[in-house]
């Protein structure tokens, strides 16, 4: 009886030390948002996994509510054995429900239902309790693809029940990778700032948050969220694209008249036809001295910029000083460079600056084919998404004129 009595005594001692870990689930790794109403604080998971006679616990975090309700499969909380076995947490606000031993029964939709004086929002949470570890890892939560200015934080999450492992050397591991043009998977940069979690309840789920204090154009593009368990590799992707106001024009092409039969031939057509960007021209004398008076009056009626340069066309100093005027222009603008970039370090050092300077802040893009789909999967993150409004059928001016121009001339190749 004294050692039934010191079994029972032990599990309700780990319960209660682990529902008090997991009732702090909510205070910890939330948005850092300030914005008053009614909201979530963190990531509201859809899917949650537990396992037979252990400990679960599943969570609504909000805040600026005034009341919360929960419901399984429709049933409003509180619920009979033969519905769940979950309870409340009162100590967290009632935004978590946990039971001490998950049955199988205990699987199904759970929704939370939070009001306040003017409005209400839900969140549907479904659970499966498995009754052994898994093999393959299952993605739980994704981030879904973001919109961002430069200056903007940024913050990507993905979570996932990895499963245990195995094998001696099997790797069992989450984490986030960038996506680089070329398709392949690399580091993240070193202010793209990676924080792994896992839960207290189930261990083997793990999270992993990549957050961005102020973004630059080096943290548009794809990122990967990577899953590996016993030799099984998941990956799930999202695009941080560049959100910018709506303004008369997609993009502003650039380019000398040196450049006309690539821009004309292939890049125009592509942009508007293809991909329906609303494309302004402007073609700019072939010195780069007075770039960026010309460019200037027409940077305010286009969301991006694209400037086409041959740096075979140039001189070091001429090449540097093309470098320079594209640098100083209000909008970062992306350069497609048609050859390769000679090395400029002891011309920009004679001139009094460092090559790493003249060129931050420009996206440097080699162009090599108007059928290289690395160019564009780098390409398109870089400029902001066509308005959802924008019909292609009534094309502007600038629009129909690059059409032409393919008719007169005859398109370099067909539409990528």
């Amino acid at each position: 009886m004294n050692m039934w009595r010191f079994l029972t005594l032990t599990l309700m001692a780990s319960v209660a030390e682990v529902l008090g870990t997991a009732g702090q689930y909510c205070s910890v790794n939330t948005f850092t948002s300030n914005t008053a109403g009614m909201q979530f604080t963190k990531e509201p998971v859809p899917t949650e996994f537990g396992f037979e006679d252990k400990f679960k616990s599943i969570h609504c975090c909000v805040k600026g509510y005034r009341s919360i309700e929960w419901f399984k499969n429709g049933v409003p909380y509180p619920w009979s054995a033969g519905v769940s076995n979950l309870i409340l947490y009162p100590e967290a606000a009632n935004q978590t429900l946990y039971t001490g031993s998950a049955t199988r029964s205990d699987s199904g939709n759970y929704t939370c239902r939070i009001s306040n004086e003017t409005h209400s929002d839900v969140h549907t949470i479904t659970l499966d309790i498995l009754d052994k570890p898994i093999d393959r890892p299952r993605r739980m939560f994704i981030s879904k693809d973001q919109w961002v200015d430069e200056g903007d934080e940024l913050r990507l999450f993905c979570e996932a029940l990895v499963g245990k492992s195995y094998l001696a050397d099997a790797l069992s591991d989450l984490r986030w990778r960038k996506i680089w043009p070329n398709g392949t998977e690399g580091d993240l940069l070193p202010t793209q700032n990676e924080t792994r979690t896992h839960r207290d309840d189930v261990t083997d789920i793990r999270g992993s948050f990549m957050h961005v204090a102020r973004v630059t154009p080096l943290d548009f593009g794809a990122y990967a969220c990577v899953v590996h368990s016993n030799g099984a590799v998941v990956t799930s992707n999202v695009t941080v694209y560049r959100r910018v106001l709506e303004k008369d024009f997609d993009v502003v092409v650039c380019w000398t008249p040196v450049d006309e039969e690539v821009v004309r031939g292939a890049l125009l057509p592509t942009l508007t036809l293809k991909y329906k960007y609303r494309v302004h021209e402007l073609q700019l004398s072939t010195m780069p001295d007075n770039w960026y008076n010309e460019m200037s009056p027409e940077l305010a009626r286009c969301r991006s910029l694209l400037a086409v340069v041959s740096p075979s066309q140039y001189t070091a100093q001429q090449l540097l000083e093309a470098l320079r005027q594209l640098r100083a222009l209000p909008l970062s603008p992306v350069v497609v460079l048609l050859q390769d970039l000679p090395k400029l370090k002891r011309e920009a050092k004679e001139s009094g600056a460092r090559l790493v300077e003249v060129v931050r802040g420009l996206r440097l893009l080699a162009w090599r084919h108007v059928h290289d789909r690395a160019f564009w999967r780098e390409l398109r993150p870089l400029l902001p998404l066509p308005p959802s409004h924008y019909q292609h059928d009534n094309k502007t001016n600038t629009t129909q004129n690059s059409a032409d121009s393919v008719q007169n001339t005859g398109s370099l190749t067909a539409l990528v």
